[in-house]
């Protein structure tokens, strides 16, 4: 992991943490039977929610073993800290969903999805990636090429179309949240 991902990382989430122990936050449909430390609150069906630390980073031992491959740290950084919903965000590149882990259930559909990925780049023959966020252009994902840390815009399927940044830390200083995550209606 890029020694400053944390710092960027949490600045960047800053207004999505929850250290101010009010019951502000973003929001989205409350879904009692889909639990999380993330909720703050729930009013008139919406669920206010707020990133919450791991008390233990997510184990991705097991994917790693199974794919002889080890994850990027910066991806175990960001998809292993925190429990917390799709992040709204924007760089002057376009707009984009930082994907994150809801509950231990979701982390796990996660690290399914991260498989199937890396399963479907080898069967092609393409460099490994692991996929981060989804834009706003249809089939077109933000990853991380696993061996060396750089950002790049993929279409599913695809290699990379172009580098965004050389390291996740990089491409999150020039991010910013999107208010709709804010705004409940």
């Amino acid at each position: 992991m890029n020694p400053s991902l944390s710092q960027v990382y949490l600045q960047f989430l800053s207004p999505l943490v929850d250290t101010s122990g009010d019951n502000s936050g973003a929001w989205l449909p409350h879904d009692p039977e889909w639990p999380s430390e993330c909720v703050k609150n729930v009013i008139d069906g919406r669920a206010y929610w707020r990133a919450v630390e791991r008390r233990s980073d997510g184990d991705f031992s097991g994917i790693e073993k199974a794919l002889n491959l080890n994850v990027h740290p910066d991806i175990r950084y960001l998809f292993g800290h925190f429990w917390c919903g799709h992040v709204a965000a924007q760089t002057d590149r376009g707009k984009f969903d930082v994907l994150h882990a809801w509950n231990d259930e979701d982390f796990d559909m996660l690290l399914q999805n991260i498989v199937g990925h890396i399963m479907m780049k080898r069967r092609l023959g393409q460099e490994i990636t692991i996929f981060f966020a989804t834009t706003d252009e249809e089939d077109f994902i933000l990853s991380v090429k696993n061996k060396t840390g750089e950002v790049v815009l993929e279409q599913v399927g695809c290699e990379p179309q172009e580098i965004l940044s050389p390291d996740l830390a990089s491409f999150f200083a020039t991010a910013s949240l999107r208010s709709e995550m804010f705004q409940a209606d």
